[in-house]
């Protein structure tokens, strides 16, 4: 059996794991997150205008082990989503960092594909993971849904896959305790968000609950 091992020296880890072959040679590749000042690469958190240390994702070669792509991505990581389509057919992965920034990723190399700043409460917590919604916007491209409790009521910011602008919302109200939220496709083609909280499942359909924009960020 052939393998090998990779050494992050002055690093920390991130509860963040995801395989996909982002280089194309029909081999899985491995993507993490790493807390740390610099990369095996030479890159630095100030390469982007971060603090050190900062937090770095990094793409390996299932082969071999070699680095295929790292960067900076934020000060301090709160939530990472990747194997999202956007921006066209892009796969790509989104990243939510501390104060409340939203990053979006080229899954395949790395590249950035937009940023922006969204308005969290002061006392929200935020859903994992990220839900890949439906195209809501007419564009051609699906979008995504950052979601978060404040009060019992789940507030979701619907993002455009293709450029990440505020495009909705959904608001679900008297919602307890969140310990699970996903979106469901069923056999006809209807969407609904369920939520898990602990002990029982609620679904609510998607187009009771989303609202459009009717402005971008």
């Amino acid at each position: 059996v052939r393998t090998w091992t990779r050494t992050f020296h002055n690093a920390g880890t991130y509860s963040f794991l995801t395989a996909s072959d982002i280089n194309k040679d029909k081999v899985v590749d491995l993507l993490f997150a790493l807390k740390g000042s610099n990369s095996s690469l030479n890159v630095s958190c100030s390469d982007e205008g971060l603090p050190s240390p900062c937090g770095f994702l990094i793409a390996l070669s299932g082969t071999n082990g070699s680095t295929l792509w790292e960067r900076p991505v934020g000060k301090d990581i709160l939530l990472i989503k990747c194997k999202l389509q956007m921006h066209g057919k892009t796969s790509g992965c989104v990243v939510l960092e501390k104060p409340n920034i939203i990053t979006a990723f080229d899954l395949d190399t790395g590249h950035l594909l937009w940023n922006h700043t969204i308005n969290l409460g002061s006392n929200a917590t935020v859903l994992n993971p990220v839900v890949q919604l439906p195209d809501m916007d007419g564009d051609g491209v699906d979008d995504i849904l950052l979601a978060f409790t404040e009060d019992s009521t789940i507030n979701g910011t619907a993002l455009s896959g293709r450029d990440g602008n505020q495009i909705g919302q959904v608001v679900i109200h008297n919602v307890p305790t969140v310990t699970g939220f996903l979106l469901h496709k069923t056999n006809t083609g209807s969407h609904y968000l369920l939520v898990n909280t602990g002990k029982l499942v609620y679904g609510f359909a998607l187009k009771d609950v989303y609202r459009p924009e009717t402005s971008s960020l």
